[in-house]
């Protein structure tokens, strides 16, 4: 009978811990689970089997009592490997392309050709482009011929990607369609486009209207991880690529993936303790209906993609403050079809999410003292946590509080965190007290900032609390909870009268508070004294500064003219002057006749509903503008708003979409629109390439602009371009000299010019007193 009783208990405290909801009580609680993967069944993901995917769902806390799940879809290409391919290769050739980076896009670019090539009924075409471009090879089945064309490309000039696409529609032009055979552009640049631009948006979508089957492949090459725009808007599928890529890259965008006819995933929320918020995708349509959320991406996702559903959710009220372990889902469906392949999966597993975690305190008491910790506490995902502040006393040292030794934790000041996802353990800081004899042999404690160093300092070139290696930290690596933080000796300097002590790593405990200022000691000298820097103001008498507040103004180092004024001071002087006079240096880059010629406007614009396009091309038959992407403005009179058509292009016609001339709007008011005007094939001549980095060769002592943009309204709101750079020579994105412009309004820009390799910082104090004026 006792038996019975016993089996009977445990089943009891089975049933409570696997319950549908977790709180936490005297019983062990079961682990987190922040996410959950569910695999493809009919192919194998971990394998890389083509057509093959992982969805992955992850619950994560954003706020108190919110979370959010992301559905996470990644898949594996499938691709049309029976059809033969005619691809054209369309590549940058312009000077940002110079030496290393063209050699290696060469070299993977042949490798590529062998390999296509090796199935003789497959063609290859290559089109240059920089400046301008031009067709160096037809489609051709000839390796030696496309390797010789590849070996030759050489650099200059600038960006034109519209050129590039007249030239695409060149070779097409006569291009005989097969049923089996795919055509597919390889589009390769590293920079946006600085000629020419936009007109390449209107190219793009002639040549997706006249030639139905072409599928156009985009890489941003040495352009960083973020995707430009101006990739997306010229092609159909998008791959980013460095120089240790390039070859795979390259290889993924010589196929047409294959595209899901089916891809819906049913996920039904958790409601018993949730409320959906909010769902967010950039892909596919999404419909809720009680618990469940419908994501239906079919035709819309390729073999290859990666994609993302997030999932807003609320805890609801009668769970707040009770801290629990809560399943986020009760059930997750996910029906596919790609080419022969079908999958039907269901799944009961779900995210399990605490919303309560444990500070744990560790007072890492000094040996010979006996200190119990403090009682650890349970704290709620995302409110501020008050840091244990009780004043622990040993004998021979002073107590410095705790620090935080998690990672990623929020520290407000030295007093606050906010809690994170996660236990905190905080451990406590102690120094050892000097011993000093005064001139009567009485015994007094002594401190100075460099005999707390003294006291505190470890060897760097050995294993310590926060360093993990037996040879100490690795100065080639970053400050962390294992390669160094705190205060260390360095060890060169150790038989030195005074070794060298400095702080590293983010410390809390370096502030010093002196006539009513925040300094925090950095590094100490060869002489005993300790280096300070600024680090604001204090607050109720302490100093948790960080950011903005622990820095000066942004006003120039030193605005006022003589040497009484260099460096900081405590209290301000009072001295008197002597105006002798000032000059200022003008460039008049454009007379303000010539803007007025540029720009020019149109009234009733809310009265009369014009054709728009959000793009154009340049036809050269007809010589005519096309307006693509083509919109009937049907905007009430008191709606009508520049702000809205700002980027549109016009013919400034109720009846026609094209015309010889098109009218770019640039900016206006609710009936007054600002408008540049283009005509012969150009974009106005007067745009300018503006830049938000610059790069210096050494070599050739010029600047290029990195990733420049064309500022189509530049005649219209100068305070856009804030921050940006520009040539002396405006046109251009390479020049001898550059300008960086410090502010702007609607008539003027004050700039600072550089020339062998200066930056902004090592020039500014000219920011004051160069002009442009318009």
């Amino acid at each position: 009978m006792n038996k019975k009783i016993l089996y009977l208990s445990i089943i009891v405290l089975i049933l409570l811990t696997i319950s549908s909801k977790y709180i936490f009580d005297t019983f062990s609680m079961p682990v987190p689970i922040r996410n959950i993967n569910i695999y493809s069944e009919n192919s194998n993901y971990n394998n890389n089997e083509s057509g093959s995917f992982k969805i992955k769902k992850e619950a994560y806390w954003i706020d108190e009592n919110k979370a959010r799940i992301n559905i996470d879809i990644d898949t594996k290409v499938m691709t049309s490997s029976d059809k033969d391919r005619d691809i054209l290769l369309v590549l940058d050739t312009s000077d940002s392309m110079y030496g290393e980076k063209l050699d290696i896009v060469k070299n993977s670019t042949i490798d590529l050709v062998n390999n296509i090539l090796s199935n003789t009924n497959n063609r290859v075409g290559l089109i240059r482009f920089d400046t301008d471009s031009s067709v160096v090879s037809n489609l051709t089945n000839n390796i030696e011929e496309l390797t010789n064309n590849i070996n030759n490309l050489s650099t200059k000039g600038a960006t034109n990607y519209y050129s590039a696409f007249n030239n695409i529609d060149n070779i097409l032009n006569n291009y005989i369609e097969e049923d089996n055979r795919d055509l597919i552009i390889i589009f390769l640049a590293d920079g946006n486009p600085n000629l020419m631009s936009p007109l390449e948006k209107g190219e793009y979508k002639y040549l997706k209207n006249s030639y139905p089957n072409i599928t156009i492949n985009a890489i941003q090459y040495e352009m960083g991880e973020s995707l430009s725009d101006y990739i997306k808007d010229i092609s159909d599928n998008q791959f980013i690529a460095d120089r240790n890529n390039i070859s795979v890259e390259l290889e993924k965008a010589s196929s047409i993936p294959k595209v899901y006819t089916k891809f819906i995933i049913e996920d039904y929320i958790n409601t018993e303790y949730f409320t959906i918020d909010n769902i967010t995708t950039s892909i596919g349509i999404t419909n809720t209906d009680d618990n469940k959320i419908t994501w239906d991406i079919s035709n819309n996702i390729k073999s290859g993609d990666k994609i993302t559903l997030s999932i807003d959710i609320n805890l609801k009220s009668e769970y707040h403050n009770i801290g629990g372990l809560y399943p986020t889902n009760t059930k997750t469906n996910v029906v596919t079809k790609l080419d022969s392949i079908k999958e039907n999966i269901t799944t009961n597993n779900s995210p399990l999410i605490s919303d309560i975690y444990t500070v744990k305190y560790d007072t890492n008491t000094p040996d010979g003292c006996n200190i119990n910790n403090p009682e650890s506490k349970k704290e709620f995902v995302f409110t501020n946590v008050e840091i244990n502040k009780d004043n622990l006393l040993c004998e021979g040292y002073q107590f410095k509080g705790y620090e935080i030794i998690t990672d990623k934790v929020d520290q407000i000041n030295d007093d606050y965190f906010i809690m994170p996802e996660s236990d905190v353990e905080l451990k406590g800081v102690w120094s050892k007290l000097t011993i000093a004899k005064s001139v009567d042999g009485t015994v007094s404690k002594v401190q100075t900032l460099y005999s707390i160093m003294e006291e505190q300092a470890v060897p760097d070139n050995i294993k310590s609390t926060y360093v993990s290696s037996t040879t100490g930290i690795n100065f080639s690596k970053n400050s962390s909870n294992t390669n160094g933080k705190g205060v260390y000796e360095i060890a060169s300097t150790s038989n030195d009268e005074y070794p060298i002590y400095y702080y590293r790593g983010d410390v809390k405990n370096n502030n010093v508070l002196f006539a009513d200022t925040c300094f925090k000691a950095v590094i100490s000298t060869e002489t005993g004294g300790v280096k300070l820097i600024y680090n604001g103001l204090p607050t109720d008498g302490k100093c948790n500064n960080t950011g903005t507040a622990s820095g000066l103004s942004k006003s120039v180092f030193n605005s006022s003219e003589g040497i009484t004024h260099i460096g900081y001071m405590y209290k301000d002087i009072t001295f008197s002057s002597k105006n002798i006079g000032s000059s200022y240096w003008y460039s008049y880059i454009d007379k303000k006749t010539t803007t007025k010629s540029i720009l020019s406007t149109k009234n009733n614009m809310s009265s009369t509903m014009y054709y728009y396009g959000d793009s154009i091309r340049w036809d050269e038959e007809t010589k005519k503008y096309y307006l693509m992407n083509i919109d009937e403005s049907e905007l009430e009179q008191i709606e009508w708003s520049a702000s809205k058509l700002k980027g549109y292009y016009t013919c400034f016609s109720t009846t026609n979409t094209s015309c010889s001339s098109v009218y770019y709007i640039s900016g206006g008011n609710n009936t007054t629109a600002y408008y540049v005007t283009m005509s012969n094939g150009n974009i106005p001549k007067y745009y300018r390439n503006v830049s938000k980095e610059i790069s210096y060769n050494e070599e050739t002592g010029m600047y290029t602009l990195n990733n420049p943009v064309n500022a189509l309204d530049w005649y219209t709101n100068y305070s856009n371009y804030k921050g940006y750079y520009i040539c002396n020579d405006l046109n251009s994105i390479i020049c001898n000299e550059v300008y960086y412009i410090n502010s702007s309004n609607n008539y003027q820009a004050t700039i600072v010019s550089m020339l062998n390799g200066d930056t902004y910082e090592s020039d500014i104090e000219r920011a004051n007193n160069t002009y442009w004026k318009f």
